[in-house]
C-alpha cells in the first residue's frame, strides 16, 4: 500500500506539472520534513469552524498542511498544520458586541489514517491549545493578558464526509464537530468567556488542495 500511495503521489504530480506545462526541474529545491520511514505530500489548506454556543463563524488558513505518510504500509500518517491567528465576534445578552483574536496552538503532530482500499477516504485528529487574545467588549479592552487559553487542549476530529473520496494529489474535503472545554487565566473576563464560548457541537471544514511531493 505505501509503494502504491508513493507512485499515485508521484505520479499525480508529474501528470499535474506536465498539464500545466511547469517541469519540475524548474521548481526550487524544498528540503522535506519527513521523519525516517515516511514520505511527505504538502497540501494547502483553508477552512472555517462554527462556533455553536455564540454563533461564530471563524477563519481557519490560509495555511499548509505538511503531510507525512509512513511507508508501514498501514496507511497512517502524522501531520503539521499550523492555524494563523484569526477573529471572531458575537454578542453576550443579545446586544453588547464582543471581538478576540482566536489562536490556534497545536500540540503534537496530527494522528491520521488514509483508507487502503478504494474509495480513497482520509481521517485525522489534531490537538490544539484555543488561546484568546486582544479580547474587547463593546469595545473597550478587558485586559485579560496572553495566557487566556483553553485548560485542556481541544481535540478536533476530521475525516472525508460520506460520499466523498480524498485525491492524493488533488486533496478533498474534511470535516468533523469537537467540544471547546473551559478556559482560564483570563482575569476577570474568564466567568464571561466560560459562559460564552465552551461547549459541544461546533462543527469544522477545511479543504486541501494542490497536493505536491516533496523529496
Amino acid at each position: 500500500m505505501n509503494r502504491t500511495l508513493r507512485k499515485v503521489a508521484l505520479s499525480g504530480v508529474a501528470a499535474l506539472a506536465v498539464t500545466g506545462g511547469v517541469f519540475a526541474a524548474a521548481a526550487p529545491a524544498i528540503a522535506s520534513d519527513a521523519p525516517p520511514g515516511s514520505f511527505e505530500i504538502d497540501y494547502d489548506a483553508n477552512g472555517s469552524s462554527l462556533i455553536k454556543k455564540p454563533n461564530s463563524t471563524i477563519t481557519l488558513g490560509p495555511t499548509v498542511s505538511k503531510t507525512y505518510i509512513s511507508d508501514s504500509g498501514d496507511g497512517t500518517f502524522t501531520a503539521d498544520l499550523p492555524l494563523p491567528p484569526t477573529k471572531s465576534t458575537f454578542k453576550i445578552l443579545g446586544f453588547v458586541p464582543v471581538s478576540a483574536t482566536v489562536n490556534f496552538v497545536q500540540v503534537g503532530r496530527l494522528q491520521g489514517q488514509i483508507s487502503q482500499e478504494p474509495p480513497i477516504r482520509l481521517s485525522a485528529t489534531a490537538k490544539y491549545y484555543i488561546r484568546l487574545t486582544n479580547v474587547k467588549a463593546a469595545g473597550l479592552p478587558t485586559f485579560q493578558g496572553n495566557s487566556c487559553q483553553t485548560v485542556a487542549p481541544v481535540s478536533i476530529p476530521v475525516a472525508t464526509p460520506n460520499g466523498q473520496v480524498f485525491d492524493l494529489t488533488e486533496g478533498g474535503t474534511l470535516a468533523g464537530t469537537y467540544t471547546i472545554g473551559k478556559f482560564a487565566n483570563c482575569g476577570l473576563t474568564t466567568a464571561l468567556i466560560n459562559s460564552v464560548v465552551p461547549g459541544p457541537n461546533n462543527t469544522v471544514a477545511f479543504q486541501l488542495s494542490n497536493g505536491r511531493f516533496v523529496e
